[in-house]
């Protein structure tokens, strides 16, 4: 018999507080051996739970809830309470919610509603998972009704369903006057948003624990994230789904991450710091006809994880534990892409989980209220309000929560630029020092609540897409490493301090500002758009030019300034066949093909070695803006465009990078005096040295980069 493993909010192990006194969710009180259940809804005049021996089972019982006495904010004032005797662990639950804008109406047999009143509509929805079917008020659906209509008789309204065969009662619906849309579905039930264990067929929540077998022991704690460290995104399925030796019973899970092949493999390729695609419990079926979500960035529930990518759906959180300790003891940072600038639930039209039918107003920025229209700006349908104190509550807590619990060393926003600058300052504070914050810095459509370099002071790192298209290519451009003659560009971006990157200057502004290598994360390829190997493949270039080519992003990437991000395999010269918007991919287009890491060996050990340097020497590590000497750019006596170098001072060594895009002509540099040991040559990578330079002159062929260096 398989144990449960449970989930424990109280006592002195896990700090279950939170922010602040309220405690949403469900939580066994050890004290008083009574399960509590907390939740905020507005406009509520009523509200029960729904409780459940099973995620399947028919039968429930219902509990009401009380509002809590004597509140003193706007939180606590729509918080409603309830507790029962004993220890619940187990049972699942959903909550009913009674309260909105609704008209009165009479059934007249199974397929008619009459309405005493014109200027009335109808609307219909899903009866289990609350998404519009159809609606006989204009301008909500693509299309004219064709499940209900609508006639008028005096002062009277009546609706009828098409089919004789169907009834109201298979359907949720509400009747509300003209011009405006349902607050609530009334009885309809809803979802716990801090839920901790979401079924995926039926949205119960479970009531679950976490006990002794979470704690942590000291090497498989939290790391943070260190100087020296790259970021490395990959899926989880994707990371070990084709990896050899791994039992195929666990490839693609929380499971085979732990596995000591996989620790290992991960070791050997340098990483130190991983980031995971979403891991939040998911809408795997949020997506258009025909296709899946298998990235993820559909979040149902931000406390829960995604039960598809355990072994055992039982085990998964203990699953996914023991992955993030495994990493740990091998070294490895961990960092998770999270996703709360919207949720599953869509627009108006979208189903009804949880945060729509408990306070759409307070989760969601609306465009009308009144109408239900949300403001869209992430593109998917609605937009998370973070600056109401509910949202941004739940985010803190969803973040503390990993922290705490799972010991998650960072955190990466999906369009960041959608929350508010305030939450962010919350979350740093509330976050460990250590804690990597990374940000997209953009919104899909319309006004972002902030823009590049304007939370430098809170250290968020912003996405730079600009790096990588100024580098490989992109808007009908060649890209620096394609021969693209923008060499000032390439310095700014190698700097990261230009105000339209992240910075607040140029880079040869010497003026202080919040610019530091932590606002800026760099990158040549990631999950969405072309990898690097899909991308060169359109100008059909021979195997050794290719690989000239991604050695020379991958020097500049891993030798700039700014944090650095890879995808996890374009070590090896990944390949998605030319898909450059993989999201709906739950196949080989998509899982790291490991088995070709042997025919593209040497690009892979050459990329090694470059994380090896930038992890070892500290002239790659930066804390602060650089207002001196500590990176000076060469320009080659030839003054291309197309090549430049770039020296940086360490405690002990200083380095020089220097590079040549040009593919005809080569590049002659002028030297510091003294011995410089080649690293690097462009073809290969050697700690050790692959010879030294002493004429205080390098000549760099076509198309090549090297890496110099020069003990103090």
């Amino acid at each position: 018999m398989q144990k449960f493993f449970k989930i424990l909010f109280i006592g002195l192990l896990y700090h279950t507080h939170f922010t602040s006194e309220i405690n949403f969710g469900a939580h066994y009180l050890k004290f008083s051996n009574q399960t509590q259940f907390q939740v905020y809804a507005t406009n509520a005049e009523k509200i029960d739970l729904v409780l459940f021996d099973s995620k399947n089972s028919k039968k429930s019982t219902s509990y009401p809830f009380k509002k809590l006495k004597k509140p003193d904010s706007e939180l606590s004032k729509n918080t409603w309470q309830l507790r029962l005797n004993g220890n619940l662990s187990g049972k699942f639950y959903k909550y009913r919610v009674i309260g909105n804008n609704s008209i009165d109406y009479k059934v007249l047999g199974t397929n008619s509603i009459l309405v005493q009143k014109l200027g009335v509509e109808i609307f219909l929805f899903h009866k289990a998972f609350g998404y519009m079917i159809d609606t006989s008020a204009k301008g909500y659906m693509s299309e004219y009704s064709h499940v209900v209509s609508k006639t008028i008789d005096k002062n009277y309204s009546i609706f009828t369903l098409n089919s004789v065969k169907e009834s109201f009662s298979d359907y949720a619906f509400e009747v509300v006057h003209k011009n405006s849309y349902p607050t609530r579905l009334n009885a309809y039930l809803s979802s716990d948003p801090y839920c901790y264990d979401l079924d995926d067929k039926t949205n119960r929540c479970q009531i679950v624990e976490f006990g002794d077998e979470f704690i942590f022991k000291n090497n498989e704690k939290r790391i943070g994230f260190q100087k020296g460290h790259a970021i490395h995104e990959v899926h989880i399925k994707s990371l070990t789904k084709r990896l050899k030796g791994i039992p195929k019973g666990i490839q693609g899970t929380y499971k085979a991450i732990s596995h000591p092949l996989t620790l290992k493999t991960l070791r050997d390729m340098g990483v130190s710091t991983i980031e995971f695609l979403p891991i939040h419990h998911f809408d795997y079926t949020a997506a258009p006809p025909n296709h899946i979500n298998y990235w993820g960035y559909m979040t149902k529930s931000f406390f829960a994880i995604h039960p598809r990518y355990a072994s055992s759906e039982i085990n998964a959180r203990l699953e996914f534990k023991e992955a993030i300790a495994a990493l740990h003891r091998v070294g490895i940072s961990v960092v998770l892409d999270v996703v709360y600038n919207h949720t599953s639930e869509g627009d108006h039209r979208g189903p009804n989980l949880s945060y729509k039918n408990l306070a759409r107003e307070k989760y969601f920025r609306m465009h009308n209220q009144e109408k239900g229209y949300f403001l869209n700006t992430t593109g998917v349908g609605n937009t998370f309000a973070s600056e109401n104190e509910v949202s941004r509550k739940l985010i803190l807590d969803s973040l503390k929560f990993f922290v705490e619990t799972y010991q998650i060393d960072g955190f990466r926003f999906d369009l960041g630029a959608a929350i508010d600058k305030k939450t962010f300052e919350k979350i740093r504070e509330a976050l460990p020092k250590n804690t990597l914050l990374t940000a997209e810095p953009w919104v899909a459509e319309g006004a972002p609540q902030w823009y590049r370099g304007e939370l430098n002071y809170l250290n968020v790192g912003a996405w730079n897409d600009k790096y990588r298209q100024v580098l490989k290519g992109g808007n009908g451009k060649l890209g620096f490493i394609n021969g693209q003659e923008n060499e000032f560009e390439m310095k700014v971006l190698i700097r990261g301090e230009h105000q339209n990157f992240g910075g607040s200057g140029s880079h040869t502004d010497s003026s202080h500002g919040y610019t530091n290598p932590y606002s800026t994360i760099s990158e040549v390829e990631v999950h969405d758009g072309n990898t690097l190997s899909d991308w060169l493949d359109k100008y059909k270039l021979d195997d050794k030019t290719k690989y000239l080519r991604m050695k020379m992003a991958h020097t500049i990437l891993l030798t700039s300034i700014n944090t650095p991000i890879l995808q996890l395999g374009q070590e090896f010269s990944r390949s998605k066949g030319g898909n450059h918007n993989s999201y709906d991919q739950d196949s080989d287009v998509n899982y790291l093909q490991w088995s070709t890491r042997e025919h593209h060996k040497e690009l892979l050990d050459f990329t090694i070695g470059l994380k090896k340097i930038r992890l070892r020497y500290d002239a790659f590590h930066f804390n602060e803006r650089i207002i001196d000497d500590r990176i000076v750019f060469l320009d080659d006596d030839q003054n291309s465009n197309r090549s430049f170098g770039y020296k940086l001072k360490g405690s002990s060594s200083d380095f020089i990078i220097l590079l040549n895009s040009d593919g005809y002509h080569g590049s002659d540099f002028k030297l510091p005096s003294g011995t410089w040991k080649v690293l690097s040559n462009g073809d290969k990578i050697a700690e050790h040295g692959l010879g030294v330079v002493t004429n205080n002159h390098y000549f760099l062929r076509a198309g090549y980069t090297a890496i110099l260096k020069q003990e103090h």
